[in-house]
């Protein structure tokens, strides 16, 4: 590995667009790329990973938080009109999401952040020609086996149904 964790999530935070630019990716993102469903709700994923990520404070985010909102940026960046179509900045957002979630690999974890990372890589890898279709099914396979791995508390704090 050339670079630790931590330094490759410093310079994921460090390339990441402004706050504004990334404020109407997302507008975009939940607008018009989450016509089927969404796999984090539009507040949850500003209080929970948006504001953290550009707070500057590394300890407030995660690998997953910043893979989930690389992810959200290229969605977005492709269904946004103002950008060249396939922009250059939406590929290079797919492979920092793709780079952080791969900085995990041999821990993978079976929470809410980490399911919901790998469930948005998943929709990435069909907007990339050269990555092969199995790819995503074998990826999806993770966030299936990592969501058959948490279990709801009967009793006290945040409860969620993975179906």
């Amino acid at each position: 590995m050339l670079f630790s964790p931590t330094e490759f999530m410093l310079m994921a935070m460090n390339n990441l667009p402004s706050k504004g630019t990334a404020l109407q990716i997302i507008e975009t993102y939940y607008g018009y790329a989450t016509y089927a469903y969404d796999i984090i709700a539009k507040e949850d994923f500003m209080d929970r990973i948006f504001w953290p990520c550009y707070g500057g404070d590394i300890s407030k985010t995660t690998s997953y938080k910043l893979a989930s909102l690389y992810a959200t940026l290229s969605l977005g960046g492709l269904h946004d009109l103002s950008l060249p179509i396939y922009a250059p900045v939406t590929r290079e957002w797919m492979e920092i999401t793709q780079s952080l979630v791969m900085t995990t690999f041999g821990s993978w974890e079976s929470s809410l952040e980490a399911i919901e990372a790998v469930a948005l890589q998943c929709l990435i890898f069909p907007s990339r020609p050269e990555i092969e279709l199995s790819k995503t099914y074998y990826q999806l396979s993770f966030a299936i086996k990592m969501a058959q791995s948490v279990s709801v508390p009967s009793s006290g704090g945040p409860k969620f149904i993975v179906v």
